[in-house]
């Protein structure tokens, strides 16, 4: 937690910064090179083995926009998305508004979010396949099928 001494410092390196406009840059480059979260799902790691299993060679986290759990040459971008994390629950009906933190709102942002991230890359002209984490678990043998038949087409 701050001090109150520690937020006045903060405070005034906003009006004199203490970077220069390049230091900046390189930090956001740095920063953008960055793969959130650090390590791979579980979820992202079963989807991983079934491609393994398949001899599909693929990248994890590659530095476009969304910054997709798998990219696949030449342009299909993969994209695993947890049942309670992305939303699935709170779409099928599931109400969170007596929650603090994660509630319908954060839902509503996620949502939002991740179709904006899907309508940028399909407009750079990227493929982009989003699956449910009931699906790689249940049906597998279908996201397999739907990621063969986008490398075709790509």
């Amino acid at each position: 937690s701050f001090s109150s001494n520690s937020k006045t410092i903060i405070a005034a390196s906003a009006i004199h910064p203490v970077f220069s406009k390049e230091s900046i840059q390189k930090l956001r480059e740095k920063r953008y090179k960055e793969v959130f979260p650090v390590k791979d799902s579980k979820l992202e790691k079963r989807l991983q083995s079934i491609l393994k299993e398949n001899n599909i060679k693929f990248k994890t986290h590659k530095f476009i926009v969304g910054q997709p759990d798998i990219f696949i040459k030449p342009k299909v971008c993969i994209f695993t998305d947890g049942d309670y994390w992305h939303g699935w629950y709170y779409i099928h009906g599931k109400d969170y508004s007596n929650q603090k933190s994660i509630n319908n709102e954060y839902f509503e942002r996620k949502i939002r979010d991740d179709k904006r991230i899907t309508s940028d890359l399909k407009k750079l002209g990227y493929t982009v396949l989003r699956f449910w984490e009931h699906e790689i678990y249940e049906t597998p043998e279908k996201c397999l099928e739907k990621i063969l038949k986008a490398i075709k087409k790509s």
